[in-house]
């Protein structure tokens, strides 16, 4: 048997290159007209320049793909959950889309990194399916947090480590075991490839 495969039993593990990811933006699945989709994103001070850039061209991207009847939600955090202006989900409507983009791009990176405030406002809104994305190391409550507020398992947690100082700490390990648990898949994000891998010819 090899052992070069990863860690056995945590799910999907796929690298992509910070410019595909951008381009392609979160791997939501792309038919379904009633998804309720939240997305939490990492806005702590090691989140500045090129990561939250990165991350910010991707949610526009995922949020300009989404099916009329679907809804979205966003977060940023950093030690605090920073919603975006609306109690409630919203229609994935380009009018909607538009008004996020502009309060999207005020998001400035500052701060350390607790997700977990958003976290509890995210399965407040029942979503679907719930994307958290961060660079940093975090608390392992966190992941006592999600099992706790996802204590039935119904909606799908995906994770996505952004750049090289995650990679094979404790904070992705984190990230993999939570989206394992919740249904979801663990995506590894490099935005400093130096030599993004060439888009998929469609």
């Amino acid at each position: 048997t090899s052992h070069a495969a990863g860690v056995p039993g945590i799910g999907t593990t796929t690298n992509i290159a910070g410019v595909v990811f951008g381009e392609d933006g979160f791997d939501t699945d792309k038919g379904s007209s009633d998804g309720r989709f939240i997305f939490l994103i990492d806005k702590s001070g090691s989140m500045r320049g090129e990561r939250l850039a990165v991350a910010k061209k991707a949610l526009m991207t995922t949020l300009q793909q989404m099916e009329e009847g679907s809804k979205f939600y966003i977060y940023f955090f950093d030690r605090n959950a920073d919603a975006m202006p609306s109690s409630a989900m919203l229609d994935s409507t380009p009018d909607n889309i538009n008004r996020m983009a502009e309060w999207l791009e005020t998001r400035a990176a500052q701060g350390g990194t607790d997700p977990i405030p958003a976290l509890s406002g995210a399965f407040g809104h029942e979503p679907t399916e719930i994307w958290l994305l961060t660079d940093g190391q975090f608390h392992p409550r966190v992941m006592e947090t999600v099992n706790k507020l996802n204590s039935g398992k119904e909606i799908k947690v995906n994770t996505l480590g952004l750049g090289d100082e995650i990679r094979g700490r404790r904070g992705e390990a984190l990230l993999m075991i939570i989206a394992k648990e919740n249904g979801g898949s663990y995506t590894y994000v490099n935005p400093e490839a130096s030599a993004p891998a060439p888009a998929p010819q469609k």
